[in-house]
């Protein structure tokens, strides 16, 4: 009875569990996003702002990824003061975090993606 017990407890476990969580394995995705700098106004250095009904993620790019998001700075618009730049954005999550310099001597972890295509809108 025990062992059946036992076995019933892993074939429940093992459905329930969630793969979706692999950051390093995820698919590419496609969605609006801003690239902003907004650090004069105690916010944060460029970062990508993807606003989603119940939440917003701030995503960074990785060192690959940079020459991408260079020509993003010249195309930027300021709004209140403050540049940014509305892009369909291609990505994969790296699996990694990047320290991104937000207010006054502070940092936040931001994810790490690698941009695999972005476009102005």
């Amino acid at each position: 009875m025990a062992n059946k017990i036992l076995i019933l407890f892993v074939i429940i476990f093992i459905s329930c569990s969630d793969n979706n969580n692999d950051l390093g394995s995820s698919k590419e995705e496609t969605t609006n996003a801003l690239y902003k700098y907004d650090l004069p106004a105690d916010g944060c250095d460029w970062h990508f702002s993807i606003y989603d009904k119940s939440e917003t993620l701030l995503l960074v790019e990785d060192a690959a990824s940079k020459p991408k998001t260079e020509m993003l700075k010249t195309e930027a618009k300021k709004v209140a003061g403050l540049p940014n730049v509305t892009v369909l954005l291609t990505y994969k999550l790296t699996g990694k975090t990047q320290k991104v310099q937000c207010g006054w001597n502070k940092t936040q972890d931001m994810q790490e993606i690698s941009i695999k295509k972005v476009q102005i809108k």
